[in-house]
């Protein structure tokens, strides 16, 4: 990775990582709001209605990650004369198919009795489309860069649900929560529309569409398994513990959803770059640690963020969500999945490329994940675990995904330098984050003071660790050269 690419990467994903963080810090006392309001058994049915705007990203035929894949790949290999062609029929084809699935939606709605689940699922059918519309013109900025637009707009629209959720939860209750997500979705389409546009003009070409729906459902089976990694979970867990037990589940994982804002917002921010990179390979022969780089500095990282759920979680979960208590008992699981989820993001991301092109591989990843997390979730529940079993079952399911990257795409990465698996990289932040963790924990988490004490020590003992591997990279002097 050359300095000037390192530099904008760094830019874009802090930028990314400062919306996200603004996000969460919006979204997750509203998710908090939230529950205390609906009480466990109706979050817990939320969380279940709101796997249908999911259906997006996970249930899409993937045409707008074709469109990323293909035009950066052209790119890389010097043909970017070809890229409208390919966004015309790709964002054409997008837009059918999420009128499909929005009818489809609303069709199934019919057949459910409670009107909670009725009417919830009409108003996600309208979200869904205006999400997958809103993730066109995602897919124009990535390819733009226009990053600084991405998070302006994305911050704007979590502020106007965030208002419309307060403002209505407590009378609209589990409606009030669906509606909001319209609302912001409306917001940031027109503002994407008055800044960037979708820049396409309806095309329809039998051959062409032939050929991107031959690359886009490999890639959509790989979202739609990914994504059915979390609708197998809520059934799952659902079905062992009950809407209550859902409900303290999914609390959880949001805050597993809140610590990887920073993988999320690096992979946003250098995905475009890592397929041209790969497009051309072929020419180069390198890849200048695109991929173990990044990597290397998510295992250093995620100790620390673990580390902050594990500490100030308990003190805030008692103050704010006393009925969701059995939360607390979680968090030390939700630490280690933090970081086995984040190592082997960027592997993952280049299976997708043109020039790995390992999309069957990936669903397969997927399935095999999904067996995992299902197998030892239900093996330890009929043993006596409680919520401890899926949190055990999703560590285990990620550690198998983790494995299978490293080893899965190996062969195609060979020209990193120094790769992070064959150093074994990522040993050092994590015995180290468990032993420092292990000594922070005899303080205690009883009381507020006591928890910023423990997390006050964690920082003293491993933040030398992670200084040290933020000066080897690089990263503060690219950060003192973006400030001045």
């Amino acid at each position: 990775m050359t300095t000037g690419m390192r530099q904008r990467v760094v830019r874009d994903a802090g930028l990314l990582v400062s919306r996200s963080i603004f996000g969460r810090a919006i979204g997750y006392p509203v998710a908090l709001i939230t529950a205390r309001t609906l009480g466990p058994e109706v979050f817990g049915l939320l969380q279940l209605v709101n796997v249908i705007p999911g259906l997006a990203k996970y249930g899409g035929l993937g045409y707008g990650a074709v469109a990323v894949r293909e035009i950066s790949h052209l790119r890389g290999a010097g043909r970017a004369g070809d890229e409208q062609a390919v966004r015309n029929i790709s964002f054409t084809a997008d837009i059918v198919w999420s009128l499909v699935l929005s009818v489809a939606v609303v069709g199934v709605s019919f057949f459910f009795d409670r009107a909670e689940v009725r009417w919830g699922l009409r108003i996600a059918a309208v979200a869904l489309f205006i999400r997958q519309l809103s993730r066109l013109y995602v897919v124009n900025i990535r390819l733009a860069r226009r990053f600084p637009l991405l998070a302006k707009v994305q911050v704007l629209g979590e502020i106007v649900s965030a208002i419309a959720i307060v403002g209505t939860v407590s009378f609209w209750g589990i409606y009030g929560v669906l509606a909001a997500g319209v609302a912001s979705g409306l917001v940031m389409t027109v503002l994407f529309q008055r800044s960037i546009g979708l820049r396409f003009r309806p095309a329809f070409s039998r051959s062409d569409l032939f050929r991107q729906t031959k690359t886009a459902v490999p890639l959509a089976l790989g979202t739609l398994t990914y994504g059915a990694f979390a609708w197998a979970e809520r059934g799952l867990v659902g079905g062992l513990f009950g809407l209550s037990g859902l409900g303290v589940y999914m609390l959880t994982v949001l805050g597993i959803q809140a610590g990887l804002v920073i993988v999320n917002s690096f992979l946003q921010a250098a995905t475009v770059d890592l397929y041209e990179r790969l497009g051309a390979i072929g020419k180069t022969g390198r890849l200048g640690g695109i991929v173990s780089l990044p990597t290397a500095s998510f295992a250093y990282v995620f100790p620390l963020v673990g580390a902050g759920a594990v500490f100030l979680g308990p003190p805030i979960v008692r103050l704010v969500l006393p009925e969701y208590t059995d939360v607390i008992p979680l968090l030390p699981w939700l630490a280690a999945v933090l970081w086995t989820r984040a190592l082997p993001s960027m592997h993952l991301a280049s299976m997708n490329s043109a020039q790995l092109n390992q999309q069957k591989r990936f669903v397969a990843f997927w399935l095999v994940t999904i067996a995992v997390f299902s197998a030892v979730t239900f093996g330890l529940s009929q043993l006596g675990w409680g919520l401890e079993a899926a949190m055990a079952g999703k560590l285990s399911a990620f550690a198998v995904l983790a494995a299978m990257a490293f080893i899965g795409t190996r062969s195609h990465l060979a020209g990193e330098r120094g790769q992070l698996v064959g150093q074994a990289g990522f040993a050092p932040p994590v015995v180290w984050g468990v032993v420092a963790g292990l000594v922070a924990w005899q303080i205690g988490t009883e009381t507020l003071w006591a928890s910023v004490l423990s997390m006050g020590v964690f920082v003293a003992l491993y933040g030398p660790l992670l200084a040290w591997w933020a000066g080897r990279m690089g990263l503060m002097s690219l950060l003192r050269q973006r400030r001045s």
